[in-house]
């Protein structure tokens, strides 16, 4: 009974379950959907995303230094402070999203 005991608090048993349960945990997780680099090359207005945001219609939203930017899966369309747009925002610098934003803009 010991013995068995002794066993199962056996460190190199434990961390075997362990890195199993870790391994399994994440191995079923990059199962779905791929993972992509989104940045400037693909259109981004900056690299520094402050905030993100998923819409009802599936847009990704993200604030970053310069600007808002929205997302449909292909392309990127970005807000900007700029004085020959008739809707601009009030500041290119984006430090956080809140839902009521992002009906006025579409």
């Amino acid at each position: 009974m010991h013995s068995r005991i002794n066993n199962i608090l056996n460190p190199k048993i434990y961390f075997s379950f362990l890195f199993l349960f870790v391994y399994l945990n994440v191995f079923d997780f990059t199962a779905g959907q791929p993972v992509r680099y989104l940045g400037i090359e693909n259109g981004l207005s900056n690299n520094a995303v402050t905030s993100l945001y998923q819409d009802q219609y599936s847009f990704m939203w993200m604030g970053t230094y310069d600007g808002l930017n929205r997302y449909d899966s292909d392309e990127f369309k970005v807000y900007r402070n700029e004085w020959n747009n008739n809707k601009p925002l009030p500041y290119n610098y984006i430090s956080a999203l809140n839902i009521i934003f992002c009906p006025l803009i579409l």
